[in-house]
């Protein structure tokens, strides 16, 4: 996943935004239990990191700004949570670089 994030900050414009919609944090057994099936035929590996909420620090860590999951929805096979990044500008990069 961290290619893909690296390969994200890469094809966005500078302040180009991104929008995911993908399985967030299961943090109750109930939603657990209704995530089984999408691991089932997605296998684990594919979604651990969703699944254990690491895509916040993930887009964080390739770049991205303005990171956040701005709205989630209890759906019958967990919770389908709604992510936005903004890649910085090249003046916002300038700012944050150390002098």
């Amino acid at each position: 996943m961290q290619r893909t994030a690296a390969k994200i900050l890469r094809v966005l414009r500078s302040g180009g935004e991104l929008h995911v919609a993908d399985w967030g944090m299961l943090v109750t057994s109930l939603m657990r239990a209704a995530f089984r099936p999408v691991l089932w035929l997605d296998s684990f590996s594919n979604t651990q990191d969703n699944a254990a909420g690491k895509l916040i620090p993930l887009f964080s860590e390739a770049g991205l700004v303005d990171v956040f999951a701005h709205r989630h929805l209890k759906t019958l096979f967990g919770t389908l949570r709604l992510f936005s990044a903004i890649r910085p500008t090249r003046q916002d990069v300038q700012e944050y670089t150390p002098t």
